[in-house]
């Protein structure tokens, strides 16, 4: 049967398929934290070892301000550098990647950069460097994964959530 070409045009509508979100368990989100960290210790120990960084151990003579400031740049260049492709295209530093797990802004998508990524990890970053109390805050950020929803500080401030790579 031929068909009418003054007929109005028709399509299958099909609903969108509602995305399942299902959040990373807090042991993967550990172990990515640690694979991320000693992947940054390698990066970063050589330099440490090669600027006398470890000559003044244990009474700390030969840490400056000025040096642990060069090396966190340095850090974050590395981090920048390993993980920086990644986390743009896929919300994933190296360690997630491997577990496969991902960060996500709400709505499940990949953050972007400016609005949520900088914020999550500027706050990471800095807030050890807070005199006295930022190792404490550090540890409360760490802690708070045990929330029922397995979102951290730095989630919050980042709008982000981590969730098992579909």
């Amino acid at each position: 049967m031929e068909e009418n070409p003054y007929m109005p045009p028709h399509a299958n509508l099909i609903d969108k398929e509602e995305k399942t979100i299902e959040l990373a368990s807090r042991g993967k989100r550990f172990l990515a934290v640690i694979i991320d960290g000693l992947i940054g210790m390698a990066a970063v120990l050589p330099i440490m070892y090669f600027t006398g960084y470890f000559e003044g151990f244990p009474d700390n003579q030969n840490i400056t301000f000025q040096h642990t400031a060069l090396l966190a740049l340095v850090g974050l260049g590395f981090f920048i550098l390993i993980h920086g492709k990644w986390l743009v295209t896929y919300g994933q530093t190296v360690g997630k990647r491997v577990l496969g797990i991902k960060i996500t802004d709400l709505e499940g998508n990949v953050p972007t950069i400016g609005r949520h990524l900088v914020p999550r990890y500027a706050f990471t970053t800095l807030i050890v460097y807070i005199p006295l109390i930022g190792n404490i805050l550090s540890l409360i950020d760490s802690l708070s994964i045990f929330r029922s929803n397995r979102r951290c500080i730095h989630d919050y401030i980042g709008k982000t959530m981590v969730i098992n790579q579909s």
